[in-house]
């Protein structure tokens, strides 16, 4: 199976700095709730518990998406322990080839420094180097979903059929189902469909092509029916109430945990919504995208428009209309912008409208806002200047996109500088929320270092996804979770054991149970992020209660 030509130089270089990068990157902050924990600890049980079959977290069925993304955090937890480099490892690699693969699309649609330069593009959008650090599901997604269609778009310019090429495009279709099931086919299969209602018959593949990509597709889905048909029976149906019902159909039709407007009136406030969250992810590049998008219109030919066009259509209308709206939502459309930028900035050195450059400046603004009102926030607690230093960096890029030029031969000086500026930020700014905004790794490591085993663990009012993955508990020895209002019965039939409570909690308890023996462990007390930064004290405590 090969993907063209050699790897240039360049390609080689650029990919290996990237990839260090984000690795670079990935120990900095604590496991961000709820995704990253609730991905990281399924993996890592499928693993402990060596049922690769069935999802699980906490010891409970985790119905939410299928398993690739678990079996690959899981595997690198194997290798590196169950921290947050394991949890994320595999994303840098990803969004390395993802990267890759755009650039050889654009190569193939175009001519090699258009490639190089969408490669650039893609990989150091701001947007990309969030995710390709995090421990989510999207690096893999669009490592498959570029895989297919850059097969797709090769099958398309050479208006003929290859095994290869076609082994590459079902290859990554089954890629995109086995990380979120139906989500990466509905949108390749819209661009197939785009490609071969409005491109003529004499610029693609004849029906022949239409259908030998509809069996590579449907090779693809027995691929992933072959996981999901006894994973489906194991859960007793839950992966198609929850995965399928909720998580994909529910999500498209209403919002879900507050991701979203509510009524036709919310629905309709936020439809726009990927407009400015896609400007906001492709800094610094966002300044090229309106000439951009108007020389895909106004200067190249009919198969390279609609070829774009059906590459990006499908993704921004698909989750422009669905009713969840989160920002990484987004993150395929991102892959044909890259290319037009690239073409527009290889037509000519041309400066950018100032109307865009200022947009790009206010954006860089907008995060340098964020850390600056962190900072105040937080100046009775920690040195204000590193979170101010970390602002100044977001507010030094806007106003050298400000100021500054976008062409072929700068986009290396602008990529190191995007990627110089996240590390800066990372470091300076994201470490002093991270221990100011959390609980969990400080709790969940004395939970693992000081309590038992095979002791009983509960928790109630605090209990996010991170303190499962950072108190690491045996299998079958999951913390326990429980209503406040039922812990005086529940200690009471448990004469012993450990909890994770807040100080209401504890209040609460000893008043229900007032022969009750609590000895702390340990307390954290942070500016809870998930409780809309409220201030609160968790305490690890161990209890004790009479015999009845």
């Amino acid at each position: 199976m090969k993907l063209g030509r050699a790897m240039s130089r360049y390609e080689a270089i650029f990919l290996t700095a990237l990839v260090v990068a984000l690795w670079s990157l990935m120990p900095i902050t604590q496991m961000w709730d709820w995704d990253e924990p609730l991905y990281a600890r399924t993996g890592i049980e499928m693993f402990l518990s060596g049922n690769l079959l069935l999802p699980r977290f906490n010891d409970e069925i985790f119905a939410h998406k299928p398993p690739l993304g678990y079996w690959l955090m899981g595997l690198s937890a194997q290798v590196f322990g169950p921290s947050e480099f394991a949890a994320r490892f595999f994303s840098a690699p990803l969004m390395g080839f993802a990267a890759f693969m755009v650039g050889r699309t654009a190569r193939a649609m175009f001519d090699q420094k258009v490639g190089d330069i969408a490669m650039t593009i893609i990989g150091t959008a701001l947007m990309s180097v969030y995710l390709g650090a995090a421990a989510m599901m999207d690096a893999p997604l669009m490592a498959g979903y570029a895989l297919s269609v850059w097969a797709f778009i090769k099958i398309v310019l050479a208006k003929k059929l290859r095994l290869d090429w076609l082994v590459c495009f079902s290859f990554g279709l089954l890629v995109t189902l086995l990380v979120k099931g139906p989500v990466g086919p509905a949108l390749i299969g819209g661009m197939v469909l785009g490609v071969f209602a409005f491109l003529p018959k004499q610029d693609r593949p004849g029906w022949t092509g239409f259908w030998a990509l509809t069996v590579a597709g449907l090779v693809a889905l027995a691929g992933f029916l072959a996981w999901f048909l006894p994973a489906n029976a194991a859960s007793e149906g839950a992966l198609i109430r929850e995965g399928l019902g909720v998580h994909v159909i529910g999500r498209a039709l209403a919002p879900m945990e507050g991701h979203g407007g509510q009524g036709l009136a919310g629905y309709l406030m936020f439809l726009p919504l990927y407009i400015p969250v896609i400007f906001l992810g492709m800094l610094p590049w966002a300044a090229a995208l309106p000439q951009s998008i108007g020389h895909v219109f106004t200067a190249l030919e009919r198969r390279e428009r609609i070829l774009l066009l059906a590459w990006f259509l499908p993704t921004f209308l698909a989750f422009s209309i669905a009713a969840t709206k989160l920002p990484h939502y987004i993150f395929p459309a991102l892959a044909p912008l890259s290319v037009a930028i690239a073409v527009w900035l290889n037509h000519a050195n041309l400066r950018p409208h100032f109307a865009a450059r200022l947009a790009t400046l206010l954006g860089y603004m907008l995060f340098a806002i964020v850390f600056g009102t962190t900072a105040f926030g937080f100046a009775q607690a920690v040195a204000p200047w590193k979170i101010l230093a970390a602002g100044l960096l977001f507010a030094a890029m806007g106003l050298a996109a400000l100021r500054g030029t976008l062409s072929a031969k700068l986009v290396p000086l602008w990529a190191v500088a995007s990627l110089a500026m996240m590390q800066g930020v990372y470091w300076l700014g994201l470490t002093e929320v991270d221990r100011l905004t959390k609980l969990s790794r400080s709790i969940g490591q004395q939970i693992a270092a000081q309590v038992p085993q095979d002791a009983l663990v509960i928790y109630a009012s605090y209990g996010e996804p991170s303190l499962i993955f950072y108190a690491n508990r045996p299998l079958g020895k999951g913390l326990v979770r429980l209503k406040p209002d039922a812990l005086g019965a529940f200690v009471q039939a448990n004469p012993k054991g450990y909890a994770v409570l807040t100080a209401q909690n504890i209040d609460s308890l000893r008043t229900a149970v007032p022969t009750i023996t609590l000895r702390t462990l340990h307390e954290a007390t942070a500016y809870n992020v998930n409780q809309n930064g409220r201030l609160q004290t968790v305490v690890l405590l161990e209890w004790q209660t009479p015999a009845p």
